[in-house]
């Protein structure tokens, strides 16, 4: 006689899903894995436009923020990108013949982003944007596309002091922050995952106390973001100043 149903211990596989109607992350291709503990994710492509004309003004959108990267990239250099989302700007970044690094919060997408894009010279990892260790003197250019909001005013400060010790010697780090619609920094009004907007003036504020205020570039440009809002973008261009020894 067989062992009663209720005394038999199924086995459960947790699934995770990533990419479709997710506006924090964009995912360019379907994928279905497994990750080393057991846990089952499905990734399916994103479709966060109402067209796929639409669609694809997004990806441009996404894929054009890191055209200001890739003007500091040389072949030979190291870049880190943080938080790197699934990894697409890998795939145009390492064009440049760079040395690729990818950092971000969510184990199953950097599970993603090394089986899409990964290789000998793009790598990605886990890294918490509260809790920065990057080391010191470690790339090049350092790029920061969207997270600076997405972490509390706290963390805020402590995160650029560990871009710039991570830094090599005129190294660049290329950061973005989307203005607070509401002219003063403060939680987004509009998007619940934006912890802190900042001003334009705090903005450079935060930088300029971290690089020095000659050496900290900032240009603006509108957008119309995934929530349906139209807000300015800052981007910052900071330089790590050389140390000479004497």
């Amino acid at each position: 006689m067989g062992t009663p149903a209720s005394k038999i211990k199924m086995k459960t596989t947790q699934t995770l899903y990533r990419g479709g109607g997710d506006t924090e992350r964009l995912y360019l291709r379907n994928l279905t894995f497994t990750l080393k503990n057991g846990v089952r994710v499905v990734v399916k492509k994103s479709r966060i436009a109402t067209s796929a004309l639409e669609m694809e003004r997004v990806i441009s959108r996404h894929h054009s923020r890191y055209n200001l990267v890739g003007v500091f990239c040389r072949p030979g250099i190291k870049v880190m990108d943080v938080p790197c989302g699934s990894g697409y700007a890998s795939s145009f970044l390492r064009t440049f013949g760079v040395t690729y690094l990818g950092v971000d919060i969510d184990q199953a997408t950097i599970a993603y982003a090394n089986k899409i894009y990964g290789d000998k010279k793009t790598k990605f990892k886990f890294g918490d944007l509260t809790t920065p260790n990057f080391g010191s003197n470690q790339f090049d250019v350092i790029s920061c596309i969207e997270g600076l909001e997405h972490i509390e005013r706290k963390y805020q400060s402590p995160l650029i002091a560990a871009f710039k010790k991570a830094l090599k010697p005129n190294g660049i780090l290329v950061i973005t922050s989307p203005e607070n619609p509401s002219g003063k920094s403060g939680v987004s009004q509009h998007n619940p995952d934006h912890l802190w907007e900042l001003t334009g003036t705090d903005f450079l504020k935060i930088l300029k106390k971290h690089f020095g205020a000659n050496r900290v570039e900032c240009f603006t440009q509108d957008t119309s973001l995934t929530t349906g809002v139209t807000t300015i973008n800052y981007f910052g261009i900071c330089h790590n100043k050389q140390i000479i020894n004497k």
